[in-house]
Formats: structure tokens, sequence, C-alpha cells
């Protein structure tokens, strides 16, 4: 077994050179730090990242256009509009409390609950929430074909048998 001093003179010889190394590097110009060229963005010819390109996210159909004189945009259906509002069922209404607007619930073919608020959209006809009233709600759907026209349709709270 080697002993204290012997392994404490093995270690001044291999780290002796190199902190010897790291105080010679800077005088002798090896340690310099090549630095990059700062990059300068020049918009000219680009497009302004912050701005939607032309056409991207309107329904360019001639319906639309015909409809409106304008680009409509496309929003993303929510998960109810699959359904067949004849197909969903009321079950329960929650009222506002403290600020926050009402909600109802709704019940899915599949059985999975829904909650929903005034603004929604619900149902395969583009039906929207309008009003969540004690029992009911009211949904406005635009009537296909005529523009600017919508029916309104009051879909009941569902009561248990015996009640």
């Amino acid at each position: 077994m080697r002993s204290l001093s012997t392994i404490s003179y093995l270690y001044r010889l291999a780290v002796l050179p190199l902190f010897i190394a790291m105080l010679l590097l800077p005088v002798v110009g090896l340690a310099e730090e090549k630095k990059p060229a700062p990059f300068i963005y020049d918009p000219k010819g680009k497009r302004d990242p912050f701005k939607v390109p032309l056409g991207v996210g309107l329904k360019e159909d001639s319906e639309a256009l015909a409809e409106f004189g304008e680009l409509k945009p496309v929003r993303v259906p929510d998960y109810l509009e699959r359904f067949q509002l004849d197909s969903l069922k009321l079950v329960a209404i929650l009222f506002q409390i403290e600020g926050q607007s009402s909600a109802a619930m709704f019940r899915d073919p599949e059985g999975k609950g829904h909650m929903v608020r005034i603004g929604q959209y619900i149902g395969v006809n583009e039906g929207q929430i309008n009003q969540i009233n004690d029992g009911e709600v009211v949904i406005v759907e635009p009537v296909s074909g005529q523009s600017k026209k919508s029916r309104t349709i009051t879909l009941r709270l569902h009561k248990k048998d015996g009640q």
C-alpha cells in the first residue's frame, strides 16, 4: 500500500501541470472565445409572423360568400355537435353563482354527461345555446337555405318517472 506522501506527490504531479496550463492559456491566446456575429433580422420580403395568411382558417365556399358577402371564419365543432338535438337529454340545470353564467348538463346517446353554457354550439345544425332558464334550454339554429333566418328550439328538463 502506498503511503499518503506518495499519493499526494503523484497528485501534485498530475494537477500542477494542468493548473499551470490553465494559467498560461489566456496569455498565449488559445483560450479566447470566438463570439458569433450578432443576428440581425431583416423583415424585407417576409410575411408578418403575427398575421394570419390570406385564405387560412376561412371558409371560402360559394354559399358563405353568397350568404354573407364575405369570408366566413371556420371554427372547430364542439363534441355535442355530432348528435341530433332529439338524441340529447337535458338532465340538469345549474344556476348562476357569484358572477358565473348558468350551465346545463346534457347526456349524449352514449350515456356521457356534458356541461354547456350560453354561447356554445350544440346539435348537427349549428344550434347555439341562447338562454338557460328554469327547467329549459333555448337553442337558436340557423335555417338552411335561408340567409339570416333562424328557428328557436326549447329543450325541457326531463323529470324522473313519478314526479
